[in-house]
């Protein structure tokens, strides 16, 4: 796979054989297999490198806890995320009627954040900060 160079927020620009060199493009293959549902895939695939020391560390928070969580009887809520913008924007349209597909996934999608709202009750917000956040 070919790499292009990548422009970090900071201006720094990390070029693409540095990147193939290190085999950036197998580790996000590597993570996207991890992944449930397409769109968290299609992200996974096109993750940037981090040089924000402060954002690092929190992801590695994040990380942490998630395995914590994993590895515990505490277990997040999990499913594929389905990619429902244009579901969404349809609802816009005055007088648009949504399929009974397009209803269907909304409710889904809808069904696991309120799982996941459920499940940060105030032990879990505390025992897990960074992914309540």
């Amino acid at each position: 796979m070919t790499q292009e160079n990548q422009t970090l927020s900071d201006g720094i620009v990390i070029p693409a054989v540095v990147l193939e060199r290190l085999e950036f493009d197998k580790i996000l293959a590597l993570l996207a297999q991890e992944c449930a549902g397409d769109l968290a895939r299609a992200m996974a695939l096109t993750l940037p490198v981090h040089t924000d020391t402060r954002l690092i560390e929190q992801l590695l928070t994040e990380a942490v806890e998630s395995k914590r969580c994993t590895g515990s009887n505490d277990r997040l809520p999990m499913a594929a995320i389905e990619d429902i913008q244009d579901d969404l924007r349809y609802l816009a349209v005055d007088g648009y009627v949504l399929s009974v597909e397009q209803l269907q996934k909304i409710n889904v999608q809808l069904r696991l954040m309120s799982q996941l709202r459920k499940f940060f009750n105030l032990n879990r917000q505390q025992a897990y900060p960074a992914l309540f956040e």
